[in-house]
């Protein structure tokens, strides 16, 4: 039976830090009320004020290495359906986003641990903007659940849940399924900010998590990158 110990924490660096001292366990989250130096993607600083949902689950598999951009958007389709247990539905932005009402509710960041081409451990961080307070610069970007009543306690263990049954448990198909159907990405015009840049419309996800782009060249597959399009 899958059960994670959890450590929860008034004030952490970091609980993507943090969850590396507990390597030991098969299955292990880490929360925290707030972070001083919280991330998100590609080394960004995550605002992490008091309020927010701020955590890091951590467990092991045995998966094939060119999987490994699948673990992300499997950890969106978790996070989604466990908002909407508390009647939040949210879409997802390609690759880690979670958007509410068209801003940004929260992110994800994803690590794979390999040994070989196998992949054994993943290493998931997760915010969301519970009640945590949205700065002035960001307020047209970003929101929070202050006006929804969510229990934050819960929202963990629905997500805990959610990771078991559908990330765990799950069946690779049934969950790029309703990846695709939580899609706020697929169907729309995007611009990708990688080298090169690519621009072109977001047309399907392949068996790997890449984003397929049909651009005036062809069909680009997008792993990485800052993407933009209309919500």
């Amino acid at each position: 039976m899958i059960d994670f110990k959890i450590f929860s924490f008034d004030k952490l660096s970091s609980t993507h830090q943090k969850i590396e001292e507990y390597n030991n366990l098969s299955y292990v989250c880490v929360v925290a009320k707030e972070q001083d130096m919280g991330r998100g993607r590609n080394g960004r600083t995550f605002v992490s004020k008091m309020g927010g949902l701020y955590t890091s689950i951590a467990f092991d598999v045995d998966d094939n290495a060119t999987n490994s951009p699948l673990y992300v958007l499997y950890i969106g389709v978790a996070c989604a359906n466990a908002l909407k247990k508390q009647g939040i539905k949210c879409k997802l932005k390609f690759p880690n986003d979670l958007i509410y009402k068209g801003k940004k509710l929260g992110g994800i960041i994803c690590k794979c641990n390999l040994t070989g081409d196998k992949i054994t451990r993943i290493v998931a961080g997760i915010g969301i903007n519970v009640n945590n307070e949205i700065s002035e610069e960001i307020k047209e970007i970003a929101i929070n659940l202050k006006a929804e009543n969510i229990d934050k306690e819960l929202l963990l263990q629905d997500i805990l849940s959610e990771i078991k049954s559908t990330v765990i448990g799950g069946e690779k198909g049934r969950i790029l399924s309703q990846y695709k159907n939580l899609s706020s990405t697929l169907n729309k015009d995007i611009s990708v900010n990688c080298r090169p840049k690519i621009v072109g419309k977001a047309i399907d996800l392949d068996d790997f998590g890449f984003l397929l782009v049909q651009t005036e060249n062809g069909i680009k597959r997008v792993s990485y990158g800052d993407i933009t399009h209309e919500e």
